[in-house]
Formats: structure tokens, C-alpha cells, sequence
């Protein structure tokens, strides 16, 4: 009886040393000025940050890093990612293609969501991966994210509703009474809620 209570005791110091020393699930959000939330003045209004709320209101111990720049292409984002954001702790990776490319080069912006997302499944590395409209067509962003195992988001704007409490009033095209659609806080809410499914979805499966 004293065996198997020594026993206990050691098993209970062992699972309170490993709740103890666990580390958070690290999640990196990367991307341009969407995932930067240009024009949002406070940092916890960036989808990054709401949804990294919302995860740890449900119980799940996750840190969700932004690495979002404003004006930034995907190539920039790809060669940022694995040269310096992607670490050993790295888990899960929210890879956002840039809109910024259709300005540059479109057929680059296609290129390197491609080689992010090869880059992650060799590394095996989740992904979710959020599409550009002005790139490419949602079907063609599905499949490619299912040809390299990642899960698709769909375009940054989906059934986002682009009403002035969702979508920002653009700095370059206010003259004209448009919008470069950046969104608010509100807006990245709803951006956050719809990848938190997908993200438990990896958490789950992988048993992270």
C-alpha cells in the first residue's frame, strides 16, 4: 500500500511539474496592414489579438503573435516568416496573401502564397491561409491550400459587411468617397471569429 501511494505521489509531482513548465500553443499571424490592423488605434482592436481572447476565454492556453507590415507583398511575408518569425515553438501559422501584389505583381502574389504554404506543410507546421480576391478566385485558393494540407479561410473579407461600422473610411481614397477597405476593430471581431473554428480544428487534431 505505501508502494502504491509513493507511487501516486510521484505521478501527481509529475503532472503538476509538466502543468507547471508547459508553454502556450504559439500562433503566428502574418500578413500586411490587415493583419497589422493599420488605422485601429488600440492594439487588442487587431484580429491577432481578439482572436487570441477569444481562444483563451474558451480555455485554450495560446499566444498569437502579429507580425503584420503595413504595405507589405507576399514574398516579403513569406521570406519574413522563415527567416526570422517562424521559431521551434511555432505551432500554428495564419498565413495572409497580400492584396498589395495585384499593384505589384499578381502572378508573385500567387507564387509565394504557394511557396509559404509548401514551405509550412514540409516543416510540418499548421496553416490557415487567408486568400486575396485581387490575386486569385476562392476556388483556386482552396484548392491550393488543400494541395499543401492548410486550411482555408476564404478571402480576408468574407461576410464581413462593408458598412462604416466594419470597414474604415480610407486615408487615400476619402476623396473620393471610397475605401480602401481596412477594417475596424469591430470588422477584425468578425475576421477573428470566423478563424477561431479553424484553429481549434488544428488544436484538436493535432493535440496540441
Amino acid at each position: 500500500m505505501k508502494t502504491f501511494n509513493k507511487l501516486l505521489a510521484v505521478c501527481a509531482v509529475a503532472f503538476a511539474a509538466t502543468a507547471v513548465f508547459a508553454e502556450p500553443i504559439e500562433i503566428l499571424a502574418i500578413g500586411d496592414s490587415q493583419t497589422n490592423a493599420r488605422g485601429v488605434a488600440d492594439p487588442a482592436g487587431s484580429y491577432p489579438a481578439q482572436l487570441e481572447a477569444m481562444l483563451k476565454a474558451d480555455g485554450y492556453d495560446v499566444v498569437v503573435k502579429k507580425s503584420g507590415i503595413d504595405g507589405e507583398l507576399t514574398y516579403a511575408a513569406y521570406n519574413r516568416m522563415k527567416n526570422n518569425e517562424v521559431t521551434d515553438k511555432t505551432k500554428i501559422v495564419i498565413f495572409q496573401q497580400s492584396g498589395n501584389d495585384a499593384a505589384a505583381n499578381a502572378s508573385a502574389g500567387l507564387e509565394y502564397a504557394e511557396k509559404a504554404l509548401h514551405w509550412l506543410q514540409e516543416r510540418k507546421i499548421s496553416a490557415v491561409f487567408i486568400s486575396s480576391r485581387r490575386i486569385m478566385p476562392d476556388e483556386a485558393a482552396l484548392a491550393l491550400a488543400e494541395q499543401y494540407g492548410a486550411l482555408y479561410h476564404g478571402p480576408l473579407y468574407k461576410k464581413i459587411p462593408r458598412d462604416d461600422e466594419h470597414v474604415q473610411p480610407g486615408e487615400y481614397f476619402a476623396k473620393k468617397q471610397a475605401t480602401d477597405f481596412h477594417l475596424t476593430a469591430k470588422g477584425y471581431g468578425v475576421l477573428a471569429t470566423q478563424l477561431k473554428p479553424l484553429v481549434v480544428k488544428i488544436i484538436k487534431e493535432k493535440g496540441f
